[in-house]
C-alpha cells in the first residue's frame, strides 16, 4: 500500500529510485556470482571483476537492448540476469502507466473541455447569424432604395 501511494504522490522519484536500486543491487549480486569466472572477452581478467561492468550489464538488461558484449556464465548469474529483466519490464510497464495516467483527462476535465467547445460553437453560430442578418439588411436596403427611386410620384 505504501508503494502505491508513494508512486501516486511522486512518480518520477519512485521510478528513479526503483531503477537505481535495481541497478546497484543486481549489479552487486551479479558481481558476487560471476567474479571468479573470466569471460572470453578482449579483457582476459574477467569483465565481471568490476562492479561498473556488472551495472552496465544490468542497465542493458533493464532497457532490453542486450548488446551482447557481456553475458553471465554461471547459473546463479543467469538467474539474477533473468530476474533483472523481469523487474526491468515491470518498471517499464509502471512508467508507461504513469505517463498514460498523466496524459489522460479526468471526467471533470473532459466536461470542461466540452463546455468550452460548446461555447465556441455558439459564438460561431451567433457570428454567422449576425452576418446573415447583415447581408439580408443590405439586400433589403438596396432593394428599398431601388423601389423608392422608381416611384414617380409621392402620396403627399
Amino acid at each position: 500500500m505504501y508503494i502505491k501511494t508513494w508512486n501516486k504522490q511522486d512518480p518520477l522519484r519512485a521510478v528513479t529510485i526503483s531503477i537505481l536500486s535495481l541497478i546497484v543491487s543486481c549489479g552487486y549480486l551479479i558481481h558476487l556470482a560471476e567474479r571468479k569466472h573470466p569471460l572470453d572477452c578482449s579483457d582476459a581478467s574477467g569483465a565481471f571483476s568490476s562492479i561498473s561492468n556488472c551495472m552496465w550489464l544490468v542497465i542493458i538488461t533493464i532497457s532490453t537492448v542486450g548488446y551482447g558484449d557481456l553475458s553471465t556464465v554461471t547459473v546463479l548469474g543467469r538467474l539474477i540476469s533473468l530476474l533483472t529483466a523481469f523487474i526491468g519490464l515491470m518498471i517499464s510497464a509502471t512508467l508507461i502507466g504513469i505517463v498514460q495516467e498523466r496524459l489522460t483527462l479526468s471526467d471533470d476535465e473532459f466536461k470542461v473541455i466540452q463546455v468550452l467547445e460548446e461555447e465556441n460553437r455558439m459564438k460561431q453560430y451567433q457570428e454567422q447569424a449576425l452576418q446573415c442578418v447583415e447581408a439580408f439588411l443590405k439586400i433589403y436596403v438596396r432593394k428599398y432604395r431601388l423601389v423608392k427611386k422608381k416611384v414617380p410620384y409621392s402620396y403627399n
